[in-house]
């Protein structure tokens, strides 16, 4: 969550993600966010909603095939 814009590229760059690297830059500072202010840093506390699916759909960059997975 800390980190910068251009971290979370260089990151992505780093691990071998080619392909909307910038576009995904910007979700996973987003998720983090999310993640630290809704579950206070804790996904798991995501299964305590009465309707998970559609509390993960806020989760940018997860759609329907996403939610299915999880």
């Amino acid at each position: 969550a800390d980190a910068t814009w251009q971290q979370r590229v260089d990151a992505l760059g780093e691990g071998g993600y080619r392909r909307y690297e910038e576009k995904t830059a910007t979700q996973v500072g987003d998720c983090a966010e999310l993640l630290l202010g809704e579950y206070k840093g804790d996904l798991r506390r995501l299964r305590e909603d009465p309707d998970p699916k559609k509390r993960l759909r806020e989760v940018p960059g997860i759609g329907p095939t996403g939610t299915d997975i999880f």
